[in-house]
């Protein structure tokens, strides 16, 4: 009696493992249209003539049939060592093998190839999406139609016109520059040896650290730029930026900041900051003697500066302003942070529900002879003992 599975159109994973002596034993599908076989510990699969879709990711397969009317393939994860010819295929998800290089792939528009060994790519004309991440590649097919391209970790000496790309990731290659981008609307090229970057008008999102920038384009757009570790020694209109990372660059001021609301610029010779809404600042080692106005901050870290005072800071829940020599620890101060006036006696509840977040300093000049010199330490175990006692002392009461 022939199985019905034979007659199926329709193939689902569950159905393999109901029969999985049998679909081991199967040489081929005639009818089959759409396969799904993934997860299942398949070491090989039968012929599958009308297949339109298959999915077999997941599995211990090295090689695949022949899949003439395939429109969607996803193999990923398996041990593969190369594919047959996809003449229809429209999506391709082939990450995660061993593969060194692709058949042609004329109809696509979406290839997923990540973590493979590939040292090229064919030609791509109709694709919309291509990530390739963390393969052997030294350049890119021309990507005409290309929407959104990651090609990160790879070997890369330069990109293609990319006309149409909204979405491009290409860190950690070794690119000096990038083409025309006037479409992009996010970019991360962390990790480059880039000099500059192109017109970038319409892009929101910037990742470029760890290049050799020394300047950026305008950017009115932007709403998150992440600059670190570069060689600039100014900064575009930000106007419109919530979240700004300059860490380790040789600036010496900052743009107006109106929308920010996270801003790291530690490392830099800055001597002053713009006017600030933001409700987290990190600004350690440069060379600030004061802040601005600060009264959305929740959390400081003002570290290596040569700060004399702290600006009022109502909601700040959690500072470290260490290193600064002229910084004292003060009546003035402790209001300023709002911390508990009576540390060991009149009010452990109101300490406990604040020590999670303490100021926290490592000069000991700053604590003078405070009753919380003795707590203040520059290791933070120290705190943390402290914090247990505490809450063994109120236990007791």
């Amino acid at each position: 009696m022939e199985h019905p599975l034979l007659s199926a159109a329709t193939i689902t994973h569950e159905q393999i493992r109901a029969n999985f002596d049998w679909f081991q034993q199967v040489q081929c599908l005639p009818i089959c249209r759409q396969l799904w076989c993934n997860e299942n510990q398949l070491t090989r699969l039968p012929d599958l003539p009308m297949c339109l879709e298959l999915r077999c990711e997941n599995n211990q397969l090295t090689h695949l049939p022949d899949l003439p009317m395939c429109l969607e393939l996803r193999c990923e994860n398996n041990q593969l060592t190369h594919l047959p010819d996809l003449p229809m295929c429209q999506e391709l998800w082939c990450d995660r093998n061993l593969l060194t290089q692709l058949p042609d792939l004329p109809m696509c528009q979406s290839l997923i190839c990540d973590r493979n060994q590939l040292i090229q790519l064919p030609n791509l004309p109709r694709c919309h999406r291509l990530w390739c991440n963390v393969n052997q590649l030294t350049q890119l097919p021309e990507l005409p139609m290309c929407e959104q391209l990651w090609c990160e970790n790879n070997q890369l000496t330069q990109l293609p016109e990319l006309p149409m790309c909204e979405q491009l990731w290409c860190e950690n290659n070794q690119l000096t520059q990038l083409p025309e981008l006037l479409a992009c609307q996010e970019l991360h090229c962390n990790g480059n040896q880039l000099i500059q970057l192109p017109n970038l008008l319409r892009c929101s999102r910037l990742w470029c650290n760890d290049n050799q920038l020394t300047q950026l384009p305008d950017l009115p757009m932007y709403e998150q730029l992440w600059c670190e570790n570069n060689q600039l020694t100014q900064l575009p209109e930000l106007l419109a930026c919530q979240e700004l990372h300059c860490i380790g660059n040789q600036l010496t001021q900052l743009p107006d900041l109106p929308m920010c609301q996270s801003l790291i610029c530690d490392r830099n010779q800055l001597i002053q900051l713009p006017n600030l809404r933001c409700s987290r600042l990190w600004c350690n080692d440069n060379h600030l003697t004061q802040l601005p106005e600060l009264l959305a901050c929740q959390e400081l870290h003002c570290n290596g500066n040569q700060l004399t005072q702290l600006p009022d800071l109502p909601v700040c829940h959690f500072i470290r302003c260490y290193d600064n020599p002229n910084l004292y620890y003060t009546n003035e101060l402790q209001a300023k942070v709002n911390l508990p006036d009576s540390p060991f006696v009149s009010n452990i509840t109101k300490i406990l529900s604040r020590f999670h977040t303490i100021i926290l300093v490592t000069n000991p000049r700053l604590c003078g002879n405070s009753p919380l010199h003795s707590v203040m330490d520059q290791q933070y175990g120290v705190f943390q003992q402290f914090h247990i006692f505490l809450r063994e002392l109120q236990s007791d009461h």
